[in-house]
C-alpha cells in the first residue's frame, strides 16, 4: 500500500532536515512525500529542493504564503493515493512508525481514519518531555463523547498529523477551513465526526510532537477559536452530549438546551474573571451565546 506523506512548511530551517530524515529512515518504503513550502523566507525551500533532487519519491512544490491550512489542502488535493499521512515539518518519526501503522491498517481495512492513541512530545531540542498527548478510542456508540470532552476540557478531538486519513473524505465532505489559523482539524472533526469511519490503532507510538515558540497553535487567534467552536457545538449537537443524564430523564428538550447554554455561559464568564488580559473575548462569546439563548 502506497501513501502520500504531506511535509508543509514555513520558515522552518532548523527542523526540515530532521523531519525528512526520520521519513528516510522508516522500516516502510512504499511513499511518496508531498513537500510544499509556504512562502519562507529563510533556507527552508532550498533545503527542501535538496531533498526533492536526491529522491525521486520526494516532490517539491513552492507556493505563495497563504497560511497552514492553504497549503495542507493544496497538498492534498495533489495526493495520488488513496491515503494521507500529515506530518508537520517540525516534527518527526520513530523509524518503525509508518510500518506499524500499516499493518494495523491492512488487518482492519473498513475505516477512513486511523488514529494515534497518543502522540510523543519533545522540547525544541528534540528532547523528550515527560508527558504526552493523548487520545480516546471512539466509535460509533461514543462518538458523543469528542464534544464533551471539547466542552469540558477543550480538548477530546483526534489528530491529524499522524494518522492515516483516507483522501476520498475530503473529497466527499470538503477541506480544513483556510480563514482559521489554528485548530482547523479540530473544527474538521467537530463538524464531520459521524461521518466518518474512525479507528485509533493501539500502541501506535512514535509520532514525536516538537513545542517551540513559533508554532501556530501558540497564536493569539487560538482562544477566540475554541470559544467560536464551543458555542457551535451547543447549537449543533443535543443537550445529552453534554449532559449525559439528561439521555434518561423527561425534562422538555428546550429547558435541556437552555441548561447548556447556561453551563457554557458560565464557563465563559469564569474565563473573563480568571483571564483579566482575554476578558473581552470571553465576554464577546458569553453575550452572544445569552442572545442565543434568549431565543430558544
Amino acid at each position: 500500500m502506497k501513501i502520500s506523506i504531506i511535509i508543509t512548511g514555513y520558515n522552518r530551517e532548523k527542523y526540515i532536515e530532521k523531519c525528512l530524515k526520520s521519513v528516510i529512515n522508516q522500516t516502510y518504503k512504499n511513499w511518496q512525500i508531498i513537500l510544499v513550502d509556504d512562502g519562507s523566507t529563510d533556507k527552508t525551500p532550498s533545503l527542501m529542493k535538496k531533498y526533492a533532487a536526491k529522491f525521486p519519491n520526494i516532490t517539491f512544490y513552492e507556493k505563495k504564503h497563504s497560511g497552514c491550512w492553504s497549503t495542507k489542502n493544496f497538498a492534498i488535493k495533489i495526493a495520488e493515493t488513496d491515503y494521507i499521512f500529515f506530518l508537520d515539518s517540525d516534527d518527526f518519526l520513530e523509524k518503525d512508525y509508518l510500518e506499524n501503522g500499516i499493518n494495523f491498517m491492512q488487518k482492519y481495512p473498513n475505516y477512513e481514519y486511523y488514529y494515534p492513541p497518543k502522540l510523543k512530545v519533545t522540547d525544541e531540542n528534540g528532547d523528550f518531555q515527560n508527558f504526552v498527548w493523548k487520545y480516546l478510542n471512539y466509535n460509533d456508540e461514543n462518538k458523543w463523547q469528542i464534544f464533551y470532552y471539547f466542552l469540558i476540557k477543550a480538548n477530546g478531538g483526534i489528530p491529524h498529523v499522524g494518522s492515516f486519513i483516507k483522501k476520498n473524505i475530503f473529497e466527499k465532505l470538503g477541506f480544513y477551513d483556510e480563514t482559521l489559523v489554528n485548530l482547523a482539524d479540530l473544527k474538521y472533526i467537530l463538524i464531520n465526526a459521524f461521518q466518518i469511519k474512525m479507528r485509533m490503532i493501539p500502541n501506535w507510538i512514535g509520532y514525536c510532537n516538537r513545542q517551540h515558540s513559533n508554532q501556530i497553535n501558540k497564536s493569539p487567534e487560538r482562544l477566540e477559536t475554541i470559544l467560536k467552536l464551543m458555542c457551535f457545538v451547543v447549537q449543533k449537537y443535543p443537550p445529552h452530549f453534554f449532559r449525559p443524564e439528561f439521555k434518561e430523564n423527561n425534562i422538555n428538550p428546550i429547558e435541556q438546551k437552555h441548561i447548556v447554554y447556561q453551563d457554557v455561559i458560565s464557563k465563559f464568564m469564569d474565563g473573563a474573571n480568571q483571564n483579566k488580559s482575554q476578558k473581552d473575548i470571553f465576554l464577546k462569546y458569553a453575550k452572544y451565546l445569552l442572545s442565543e439563548d434568549r431565543k430558544l
